[in-house]
């Protein structure tokens, strides 16, 4: 992680990590809010990717599969080193997202009505272009980046009892699991991802990948198949995942919105979700929560603040 985070720091620096006293009241906990949502797109994904394109930089070219973030997080770590880079991404994607990753140059390549399908096209161009395939969740350069999120929590709260990460692709599970016991070995991490689409909770369970179809307002969650690696790696730095309902995202939203005065997307909102879920576990423990990405759906807004808290 230290290596990660020499590439990353001359482009990126690192993003705040807040307490918000009115949120501990109301929550009955104590939270510290890792703003992921300030970086440069709004997201995680951009430390993650500079590092594993540094490492691929004489290719001059990556691919991506992605519903938004990842992809939006390789098209930018590609113009910050002077790469080409092409994102795929499924029919259904998020128009916003895809707006952004062409405004940070990327090329956008519409793929697939599933994920599997749009994993196999970016595969296909990636081969038939020389490039380097930047597949999220399969390489530990991916999740070495990520755990740099990890770093900067753990540095800034050494006696941590808990830290809880969105469960997407896994490696920013992963890549935080592995820093977070370094300075306090009780410390635990916690996974969260949506019951609308919980294959990659259901392989940490099993031991083994599992397929699950399914939607969610947490796009950024939305893995119907994990990596094999995302899956052995989960097992060891994984303490606990848990599931969390729509309802449960969207009023997490509402609160991070009301009490920290940032929009979380529902993939960045789903730590709070957890946290809420398991407040009777969590009461008197240090929680950090990482709010993942708030590159939310704008046309979404209307209903999510619509509904009653």
């Amino acid at each position: 992680m230290l290596a990660a985070r020499n590439t990353i720091r001359p482009y990126l620096p690192a993003t705040p990590l807040y307490a918000y006293p009115a949120l501990d009241r109301f929550t009955g906990l104590e939270l510290y809010v890792k703003h992921e949502n300030h970086a440069p797109i709004g997201s995680f994904n951009a430390p993650r990717a500079l590092n594993a394109l540094a490492a691929h930089r004489g290719r001059g070219h990556a691919v991506a599969a992605s519903t938004g973030n990842h992809g939006l997080g390789v098209a930018y770590a590609a113009r910050l080193l002077g790469m080409r880079a092409t994102i795929v991404v499924p029919r259904w994607a998020n128009r916003e997202k895809l707006d952004a990753i062409e405004a940070v140059g990327g090329e956008v390549v519409v793929a697939g009505e599933t994920l599997q399908e749009t994993q196999q096209r970016a595969q296909e161009l990636a081969e038939a272009r020389g490039a380097y395939l930047a597949a999220d969740g399969a390489d530990p350069l991916i999740a070495a980046g990520a755990g740099t999120v990890g770093l900067e929590i753990v540095e800034a709260l050494p006696d941590l009892d808990v830290l809880v990460v969105p469960l997407g692709d896994g490696a920013l599970a992963a890549g935080c699991g592995a820093v977070v016991r370094a300075p306090s070995p009780a410390a635990r991490t916690l996974g969260v991802q949506s019951e609308a689409c919980p294959a990659l909770v259901l392989s940490w369970q099993r031991g083994e990948v599992v397929r699950v179809e399914g939607t969610t307002l947490a796009d950024g969650l939305a893995v119907v198949q994990p990596h094999a690696l995302s899956v052995r790696l989960l097992r060891e730095l994984l303490d606990e995942a848990l599931l969390v309902s729509e309802q449960d995202l969207i009023e997490a939203i509402r609160l991070l919105l009301r009490f920290t005065h940032n929009l979380s997307e529902g993939a960045g909102a789903a730590a709070l979700a957890a946290c809420l879920k398991r407040r009777a576990a969590l009461a008197g423990r240090k929680v950090a929560i990482i709010l993942s990405g708030g590159n939310l759906d704008t046309r979404l807004l209307p209903s999510i603040l619509g509904e009653r808290a």
